[in-house]
């Protein structure tokens, strides 16, 4: 299942995203991504679930400015509900 939204932000403004999935043998995962905004900016967050047999999330949010400037944060989900934060890297 894969989930993807874009979101056009006043200036100044705060974005709270939760997203809540039942897995296969009854397991919750929510994830919530608060987001400030720079005046003018696209935010797109893309919710993968990976597989039926893994309980893996991955969220991915991007992060447009008004000067073009692209940056994805990946963020992995374990059935331990451990978050792992990948370092930024900016697409070209």
């Amino acid at each position: 299942v894969t989930t993807h939204v874009t979101i056009e932000t006043t200036p100044g403004c705060t974005i709270k995203t939760r997203a809540t999935i039942e897995g296969a043998r009854d397991s919750r995962v929510i994830t919530l991504v608060t987001i400030q905004t720079t005046p003018g900016s696209r935010v797109t967050t893309r919710v993968t679930n990976e597989s039926a047999r893994e309980s893996r999330l991955t969220t991915r949010v991007t992060i447009q400015s008004a000067r073009e400037s692209r940056l994805t944060k990946c963020f992995t989900i374990e059935p331990t509900t451990s978050i792992r934060k990948s370092d930024p890297q900016p697409k070209k």
